[in-house]
């Protein structure tokens, strides 16, 4: 079976959309699961993956990624035959609706939930192209029940939920790498990108309520936007207490997770929230929100509190940081919840959805 799918989220770093697709397509992408996969990709980005085809831009329209898919990068697709084309980032071919199956992914419908968390350019830019990808779609995949829900809700359509899974290497280690990337023989950890609906302002609030709190880390994969308040929080009232590591390289966060006390992450919104099962797996604590997928993801295994409470983060901080007793439990509960995510698991799901709307789009023709 040949599977065309656009390639943009591995061209450069998408935070958890590239962590997805990446992860996905390593296991879909063997043999047993007897798929022809090709991408179609508008830059010169190596997503080094074995058993991936990949068709490259070329001509004048390379250097902007919607025109491209939609001139050269249709024309390859319509070349290559397809049996089904998957739209990985709400790029759908002009002319291929109605001709071939069409599987669209949603990762979340923020712009949609909580619109003040995003950029104007990008709610614009989605509210032009995710409407019609699900439109077109005769299947919707989304990464969470949560999001599935958020579809039927805005766009009146039904989702699958396939969850993404958990990477090997996101298991215990002892930590002394972490501990010496922070500076730290005891610290906490945040991992995102620094903007509105991570939630760091109010984080760092409560914070500053809990004295007895360990330093906190603060690693973020992306710089972000509307952040001022989250700096000038840490250079007047938090110095002493809060490490801003930045980026580091992707080898460094099972160290950074399993050298942490606890990791936080009480976001207002999230489609899926790798970095709560990512943390689990590595026998680490986690304190996350109630709202969205977070519940979801979580299970039984951390700390649930209102996002929107800095009285409530501030408790969950302060039990995590004296009761010993409360971090192992979580520990070994999360150990057994991030187990229940694995990408073979995910692919062998995509694999099955892939052969099923193909075989129920040729009956309907």
């Amino acid at each position: 079976m040949k599977i065309g799918l656009d390639l943009a989220p591995l061209s450069e770093f998408r935070g958890g959309i590239t962590v997805f697709l990446r992860g996905l397509l390593e296991e879909l992408v063997k043999p047993e699961h007897g798929l022809e996969l090709i991408g179609y990709l508008h830059n010169d980005a190596d997503p080094a993956i074995d058993g991936l085809t990949i068709r490259r831009g070329k001509g004048i329209s390379r250097g902007i990624r919607q025109v491209w898919m939609q001139s050269e990068g249709r024309r390859l697709a319509r070349e290559d035959e397809l049996d089904l084309f998957w739209a990985t980032l709400y790029q759908v071919p002009r002319g291929f609706p109605g001709k071939i199956p069409i599987i669209t992914t949603v990762y979340d419908v923020m712009w949609k939930v909580l619109p003040e968390t995003m950029r104007k350019r990008t709610r614009f830019h989605l509210d032009m192209v995710a409407p019609r990808a699900i439109r077109s779609a005769q299947t919707i995949l989304a990464i969470s029940e949560a999001t599935a829900r958020d579809v039927d809700r805005f766009f009146q359509r039904k989702a699958i939920a396939v969850h993404p899974g958990v990477r090997p290497e996101y298991t215990p280690r002892p930590g002394n790498r972490g501990r010496e990337i922070v500076g730290e023989d005891r610290y906490a950890l945040f991992v995102g990108t620094l903007e509105p609906r991570k939630n760091l302002e109010r984080v760092l609030q409560a914070w500053q309520a809990v004295p007895e709190a360990p330093p906190l880390a603060i690693v973020n994969s992306a710089p972000g936007w509307k952040n001022s308040a989250i700096f000038q929080g840490i250079s007047t009232t938090l110095q002493d207490r809060v490490r801003h590591v930045g980026k580091v390289p992707g080898k460094d966060l099972p160290e950074l997770y399993s050298g942490a006390e606890f990791f936080t992450y009480p976001s207002l919104y999230e489609g899926f929230g790798l970095p709560v099962i990512e943390a689990m797996a590595c026998g680490c604590p986690v304190i996350t929100s109630s709202v969205s997928s977070l519940p979801e993801v979580a299970g039984n295994a951390a700390l649930l509190v209102d996002p929107n409470s800095v009285e409530e983060i501030a408790e969950g901080i302060r039990e995590l940081s004296t009761n010993p007793g409360s971090r192992s439990e979580l520990r070994g509960k999360g150990l057994i919840q991030a187990g229940k995510f694995s990408w073979k698991k995910s692919a062998a799901e995509y694999a099955r959805i892939f052969r099923e709307t193909a075989a129920a789009f040729q009956k309907s023709e």
